[in-house]
């Protein structure tokens, strides 16, 4: 059951490392925006379907982010709420950045957009599997 509960900081991670790996590659190669995204926003859409499994085998979750113990600490919470939020947010976070490959090379710089919506969902993710108001406020 403890292997499990890593995957609650995932949810946040992941789209914070895809963002990130996009500034560091801009504009080298043509079609990483596209192909980055889509993986990052389909490999946490995946996590959050696997979630809701895991909730319904091993109940509500906590994992807790350093060695202080909540109120203190920062306590991250997967129960059967928050994996619906989840598979909601990401389901329609995967069909934007599907749908957006064509429309964003018309209209915009993919690099920009892609790095900001993916922050965007980490920030998304964030406020639905904190467990505090004031991680609440920072997400």
């Amino acid at each position: 059951m403890d292997r499990m509960i890593n995957i609650i900081p995932l949810f946040v991670i992941m789209p914070l490392g895809g963002a990130f790996i996009l500034t560091l590659f801009r504009a080298r190669l043509r079609k990483l925006p596209d192909i980055l995204a889509n993986i990052v926003t389909l490999c946490v859409l995946v996590l959050s379907l696997v979630s809701v499994f895991k909730v319904s085998q091993f109940g509500t979750m906590v994992y807790q982010v350093g060695v202080w113990k909540p109120p203190i600490g920062i306590a991250m919470v997967l129960d059967s709420l928050t994996s619906f939020m989840l598979v909601t947010v990401n389901l329609v976070a995967f069909l934007i950045t599907v749908y957006s490959a064509n429309y964003m090379e018309k209209y915009t710089a993919k690099w920009n957009f892609y790095t900001l919506f993916l922050l965007m969902l980490a920030g998304m993710n964030g406020v639905v599997v904190t467990g505090d108001m004031f991680n609440l406020f920072v997400f």
